[in-house]
C-alpha cells in the first residue's frame, strides 16, 4: 500500500513542478520518495466514476489541481486521477485543515490496508 501512496506522492510532486505551484513546498514530497516513507499530508479517496463521466477511450488522466490558500501558502489542494472507471481524489492538506473531503480519506500512517469506496 505504501507503494501506491508513493506513486501518488510522485504524481502530485510532478504536478507541483510542472504547473510551477510556488505555494506548495516540494521538498517534503521528495523526502517521502527518497526515504520510502509516507507523506503525512497527502491523502487519497477512491471511488467509481459516475456513469455519465465514464469515458471508454481514456485509460488514465488527471483533472486540474485546485487549491485553497491561507496566508499565501497552500492549505489544501486536490485533483482527481482517473484510471479507467476508477477515480482517485488525491488531496494535500496541512495539519490544521479539517475538510469534509478528508473524512474517510486514506493515508498509510493510519495503518489500515482497507480502502473505503466513496461516491463521487
Amino acid at each position: 500500500m505504501r507503494h501506491l501512496h508513493l506513486y501518488l506522492v510522485k504524481q502530485f510532486g510532478c504536478m507541483i513542478v510542472e504547473d510551477n505551484v510556488k505555494e506548495i513546498d516540494i521538498q517534503p514530497f521528495a523526502n517521502a520518495i527518497l526515504n520510502n516513507k509516507a507523506h503525512p499530508n497527502l491523502y487519497a479517496a477512491f471511488g467509481s466514476a459516475p456513469k455519465d463521466e465514464v469515458e471508454t477511450k481514456i485509460i488514465a488522466s488527471n483533472s486540474d489541481l485546485e487549491m485553497a490558500l491561507q496566508k499565501g501558502k497552500c492549505a489544501y489542494a486536490a485533483y482527481i486521477h482517473h484510471v479507467g472507471n476508477l477515480w482517485i481524489r488525491v488531496m494535500y492538506a496541512i495539519d490544521s485543515e479539517d475538510r469534509q473531503g478528508l473524512i474517510g480519506a486514506w493515508n498509510p500512517r493510519y495503518g489500515s490496508k482497507r480502502l473505503l469506496m466513496e461516491n463521487f
